[in-house]
């Protein structure tokens, strides 16, 4: 097929080469549940390789909502002789995403549940009667927390530096974003406050299932 030149397998190689590289390194393109919390409304977005830009392209945003942002990335793309949509699809979902956390949207986060495992297993005569002074109320996503033992409770991690993957976590890095380190592509790290103790054996614990902060309540730090 002398029509069907090196040029188009060249082209069709690279667009697969990036959709499996993409895929891999991202995770599948799949949809979250968003609430507002105001209204009660249900919104759909979307987390992963946004594999749908790399061939739909600034259709992609005009589908959802965004027609002024799609008409600029048809500029765009316009403007770099089509290098915009195959760079897109590595950030789009995730910016999609942070507007809409942004402009009050919460990502579903799990019901706290913060008995350690350990003391289940341990002491389970006793486990009732300590399960409520383990309990926590109002956790809020993201806050900062003291303990006294060197273990985390459920539903809480280490503020130890730790990169986490950023689809995994989507409204924690909405909140906590760069600052503590992270590529902000596919990775944002924890808080890391070791050796920063004011007692010996005590660790700092930051905790990933809790209320998303509402930022018209919130008071300037």
């Amino acid at each position: 097929m002398e029509s069907f030149s090196i040029w188009h397998w060249l082209i069709a190689t690279n667009t697969a080469t990036t959709f499996v590289i993409g895929a891999a390194v991202m995770g599948w393109q799949h949809a979250v549940s968003l609430t507002h919390p105001l209204t009660g409304q249900v919104k759909q977005g979307y987390a992963g390789y946004c594999w749908t830009y790399l061939f739909l392209g600034w259709l992609v945003p005009v589908s959802r909502g965004e027609v002024a942002r799609g008409l600029l990335h048809f500029v765009l793309t316009v403007l770099t002789l089509g290098i915009f949509q195959i760079v897109m699809p590595w950030l789009y979902n995730k910016q999609h995403m942070a507007r809409l956390i942004a402009s009050g949207w919460q990502a579903p986060v799990a019901e706290p549940r913060l008995t350690p495992a350990s003391a289940l297993d341990e002491a389970p005569e006793t486990a009732g009667s300590h399960a409520a002074s383990c309990a926590f109320d109002a956790l809020i996503l993201g806050q900062i927390q003291l303990f006294a033992f060197d273990f985390m409770p459920r539903g809480w991690m280490p503020c130890d530096g730790t990169a986490l993957e950023i689809r995994d976590h989507l409204a924690l890095y909405a909140l906590l974003g760069t600052r503590y380190g992270g590529d902000g592509q596919t990775h944002f790290a924890l808080p890391d406050l070791k050796g920063k103790e004011p007692i010996p054996g005590s660790v700092y614990g930051i905790c990933l299932d809790g209320l998303y902060p509402s930022r018209a309540d919130a008071t300037p730090a």
